[in-house]
């Protein structure tokens, strides 16, 4: 966090020196910049909540599940009974 903050100050402090006849050739060329940067925030921003939305790979283990898994064990002979 303080990394960001020191560079978004010096970002300012620097912004302060760009001469005003720089301005619109600044604007134009960090404008695809702030463009692709934003896009790819978004990009990454869409790829999370479809990983998030998805089936979770971990498994809840309730006491219930437990038991039954405890069950088998116990009653399990390898033959099929169907």
């Amino acid at each position: 966090m303080l990394p960001d903050l020191i560079r978004a100050l010096s970002a300012a402090f620097l912004v302060g020196f760009v001469p005003g006849w720089f301005w619109p050739a600044a604007v134009i060329i960090a404008s695809p910049v702030v463009l692709l940067a934003g896009s790819l925030v978004g990009f990454r921003a869409v790829q999370s909540l479809e990983n998030a939305s998805g089936p979770s790979v971990q498994l809840t283990i309730t006491p219930e599940i437990s038991a039954a898994g405890e069950w088998l064990r116990e009653h399990n002979d390898g033959a099929a009974s169907w």
